[in-house]
């Protein structure tokens, strides 16, 4: 499964993968997923899941307001929740929803959610700030292949 799921990668949103990172993040600019290395074989898909969401979702409709922090937490809390829902709809898209359990995909994604409330509500403004930057993507950093892909994606019901 994670093969096919490098493959879907490479072949139709054109970028990398690399299963033995130490941290879990998507990378627009230099066009790679990195996983961390410690996740279990069904978690690293879920991961992967999840971080192909985040490259095919489009630009958020919350930008970075530096005056009001609360509009930051909310455009990473919105990125993360749509990246989580997006992945699953992936997993239908390849198929892997007969193979991978919805259950446990909405457990890994609510404990992920929860670890981002208490992150956003916990942190530094700074840390907030900064961090909501990252979270949005450029428009010129797009690949026409992702903006398909999404397209194609919000044809599958859940």
């Amino acid at each position: 499964m994670l093969e096919r799921l490098t493959d879907f990668a490479n072949k139709e949103l054109l970028i990398k993968v690399n299963l033995n990172s130490n941290d879990t993040f998507f990378d627009s600019k230099n066009k790679i997923i990195c996983v961390h290395y410690k996740e279990t074989k069904t978690n690293k898909c879920f991961s992967l899941l999840h971080e192909f969401g985040h490259v095919i979702q489009p630009v958020s409709f919350f930008q970075v307001d530096n005056k009001n922090i609360n509009i930051c937490k909310t455009l990473i809390l919105q990125q993360e929740l749509n990246a989580w829902e997006l992945g699953w709809l992936i997993a239908k898209y390849l198929g892997l929803d007969t193979e991978l359990s919805k259950n446990d995909y909405i457990k890994e994604s609510s404990l992920s959610i929860k670890s981002y409330i208490e992150m956003i509500y916990n942190a530094d403004i700074n840390y907030i700030r900064s961090s909501a930057v990252d979270y949005k993507i450029n428009e010129s950093d797009r690949l026409p292949e992702w903006v398909k892909m999404y397209e194609l994606i919000n044809l599958i019901k859940y």
